[in-house]
């Protein structure tokens, strides 16, 4: 008799449509879930830091680069034969290359979006009826105009199956503690010394960055991601003085503004830049270090963009934090940023602020001014499972939608 071997299920396929961190980062953290859960998915974009992250993650990440994205795209996704796609923020692509497609199953995560702008870049107006609007995960409260249009966009008696609102932000796991690992590679210097991405070209997907065939069940790697290891320098100046970070993956002009925040703000202390191409013209050391959250209880103060991720990633310690939003085509940064400002669901309900070991002791040096929470028990896995309750759930949501296309209860 033969044992039954329980089936993995459909392939999911997450589309990181941005060419930096943002949207790649948010794919990894759910693809790390989702590779805990034994399910089968693949991640694709045309973020020349793709390589990196497959490296330093594990994750299944095929590349295509931007010029060719839109026309490649459709025979990649065909070859995979995915059962869900999952499109990052923007319903119908970030080009409008899904518009019109309804060859697949389709489940939206729902980021900020500035509708009008967006509609104007894909020449569209907005697709009420389209299965990419068929499920919908919201990954952080949206405005009114946004929200209204993805409500719309369904039968009211069908929105509780097919609209989902997390109950937590996405953010990319922790694994503690830090610094006591082996040195892995970081996200700027592949092996060999080539460009990141380089040596993918798009008429060569799936690209294989990932150690996984298009189509292959990858499992398991959720249990073996570990962080690199912080650079001694840096550490020893995050134990021994009072440092502000500025973490940015942006460009250089923006960087230079939040120097200036971080100038006004340092008094004397130490000021250090951590970015995924650090630049010796700085006056100010820089690393490349991912994921930068691994440092913020051990700074005194960090200053961010307003970007989703670093909102997700800070709205834990708000009183070491200072911010400011870019002007973006597509994200509203200073909305973000005025939302997370008071509402719980960005910092009230999922997060206590604690790290084990030394990092912990930081956070206690440095209180706010309503006290640390109690740290709990350490090292029993909780402070992870709450920063990492946004990822879980949409992950668990998404296998549901690939399989049934039901919401998950």
């Amino acid at each position: 008799m033969t044992d039954c071997v329980p089936c993995p299920g459909p392939m999911i396929l997450i589309v990181a449509p941005g060419a930096g961190l943002g949207h790649l980062t948010r794919a990894c953290a759910i693809s790390i879930e989702l590779a805990a859960l034994g399910r089968p998915h693949r991640i694709v974009t045309p973020s020349p830091l793709a390589e990196g992250m497959a490296r330093l993650t594990g994750c299944p990440i095929d590349f295509i680069p931007r010029a060719h994205w839109g026309t490649d795209l459709p025979d990649y996704s065909a070859a995979l034969e995915p059962g869900l796609v999952v499109l990052d923020t923007f319903p119908w692509g970030i080009e409008g290359e899904w518009r019109g497609c309804t060859r697949f199953r389709f489940a939206l995560l729902a980021r900020r979006l500035l509708v009008q702008p967006y509609l104007r870049k894909i020449g569209s107006s907005w697709m009420g009826s389209s299965p990419q609007l068929s499920r919908v995960m919201i990954a952080e409260p949206l405005s009114r105009d946004h929200f209204e249009a993805l409500a719309g966009s369904c039968p009211r008696n069908a929105r509780r199956a097919q609209i989902v609102s997390l109950s937590a932000p996405i953010r990319f796991p922790l694994a503690s503690p830090p610094g006591l690992l082996p040195a892995s590679p970081v996200l700027s210097h592949p092996p060999g010394g080539a460009e990141v991405g380089s040596d993918v070209p798009s008429c060569h997907w799936p690209a294989q960055i990932g150690g996984a065939q298009a189509g292959q069940a990858v499992s398991g790697m959720g249990r073996v991601w570990k962080p690199p290891a912080i650079p001694g320098g840096l550490l020893d100046r995050l134990h021994t003085e009072h440092i502000t970070l500025v973490v940015h993956s942006g460009p250089r002009s923006e960087i230079d503004q939040l120097l200036e925040i971080a100038q006004r703000e340092a008094e004397k202390r130490s000021i250090v830049v951590i970015t995924p191409r650090p630049d010796e013209r700085l006056e100010v050391p820089s690393y490349d270090y991912f994921p930068a959250s691994l440092l913020f209880p051990l700074a005194f103060r960090v200053v961010t963009g307003g970007g989703y991720n670093s909102v997700a990633e800070l709205s834990g310690w708000p009183w070491k934090w200072a911010s400011r939003g870019f002007p973006r085509y597509f994200d509203d940064q200073a909305g973000r940023l005025r939302r997370a400002s008071s509402d719980p669901w960005w910092h009230g309900q999922s997060w206590p602020p604690r790290q084990p070991g030394r990092a912990g002791d930081l956070v206690h040096a440095h209180p706010s001014p309503g006290g640390c929470p109690a740290s709990g028990d350490v090292g029993d896995g909780s402070h992870e499972r709450l920063w990492s309750a946004g990822a879980s759930q949409a992950a668990r949501q998404l296998v549901v939608w690939a399989r049934t296309g039901e919401c998950l209860r």
